[in-house]
């Protein structure tokens, strides 16, 4: 499983490389790397190591934006009041 996630956490560091620019403001204490919409990026690549560790399947989540893999584990995540009611025990 470890090497899974080492797998994982080297294709999200060089997704990262490839796609975004290195920050400008690289003479800042705090800004030395890169320009990324972290929300985005930790998704992707949380689905991608869910789906090689659990499934033992390569999701191409971060790669792929229609990845129909990553669009169905958001779907599965999303959570409404009406799904709320529905799985709610009745007292």
């Amino acid at each position: 499983m470890f090497q899974q996630f080492d797998i994982s956490g080297q294709k999200l560091f060089k997704y990262v490389e490839e796609h975004f620019p290195k920050s400008r403001n690289s003479s800042s204490s705090h800004s030395n790397g890169y320009d990324v919409n972290l929300d985005e990026i930790l998704r992707r690549y949380t689905v991608g190591v869910c789906g090689s560790v659990a499934y033992g399947v390569e999701t191409n989540a971060l790669e792929e934006k229609d990845s129909d893999f990553l669009k169905y584990a958001m779907k599965a995540g999303k959570t409404d009041f009406a799904r709320i009611v529905r799985v709610a025990p009745m007292q």
